[in-house]
């Protein structure tokens, strides 16, 4: 069976949407959170929002650990 996607948010290139077996929106029909990418492919699933929200946290700070640092301006 498909899921129906509800946009709920995007932090930085990572975007958390809501999967739920009905078309309209009910925070009591989400079946679980998605992390996917702005391209829309799904990166992970989370039972909780909290928990989907806390990946992507994590994977923007090693993100940004990873990037070298800009050079300054002089």
């Amino acid at each position: 069976m498909d899921d129906f996607v509800h946009p709920l948010g995007q932090q930085g290139r990572y975007r958390l949407v809501a999967l739920s077996r009905q078309p309209p929106y009910s925070a009591d029909d989400v079946r679980a959170y998605a992390v996917t990418t702005r391209a829309g492919d799904c990166l992970r699933e989370e039972p909780t929002r909290s928990g989907a929200l806390q990946w992507i946290d994590e994977r923007i700070d090693r993100d940004a650990a990873s990037m070298p640092p800009r050079p300054r301006r002089r």
